[in-house]
């Protein structure tokens, strides 16, 4: 994203170097291009994502201001992600999958499609306890 970037906006210079193509203006010009992104996480990601690649390209580089900025955008992101007070849990989500599982209520009150999102209510919180519990790798 960041050649392409750099292509299309002009500031490629196709016979430098990795390192050389990543300076405090360009970064700041391609920041500026990206900020109408909807989400902070997704500028904080490819600013992360060219700190790792500069790093790994030219590891004897001060890279301080690109980590900085990374920091700051971190930062940023993590402040815009505010939980809404109404998040269901994952165990009220599993007792509505159950609940809403029952064959009585299914025969009686609700269509097949309803059955099948009781069953993603169910599915849900256990994907994402596995999740937490170590990505559900085997032991042994």
């Amino acid at each position: 994203m960041w050649l392409g970037w750099l292509a299309t906006s002009g500031w490629l210079a196709p016979d430098s170097r990795p390192g050389e193509r990543v300076t405090e203006g360009a970064v700041g010009a391609y920041i500026a291009d990206l900020q109408p992104m909807p989400a902070p996480a997704s500028l904080a990601n490819r600013v992360r994502r060219l700190y790792t690649a500069m790093r790994l390209f030219e590891p004897d580089r001060d890279w301080g201001w690109l980590a900085q900025l990374k920091a700051r955008l971190r930062r940023a992101e993590k402040a815009t992600k505010s939980k809404p007070e109404a998040l269901t849990s994952p165990g009220q989500l599993y007792k509505l999958g159950l609940d809403l599982s029952d064959p009585k209520m299914t025969e009686d009150h609700y269509n097949q499609a309803q059955r099948y999102k009781a069953l993603q209510c169910l599915a849900r919180p256990l994907e994402a306890l596995r999740r937490q519990d170590g990505g559900g790798q085997d032991e042994g």
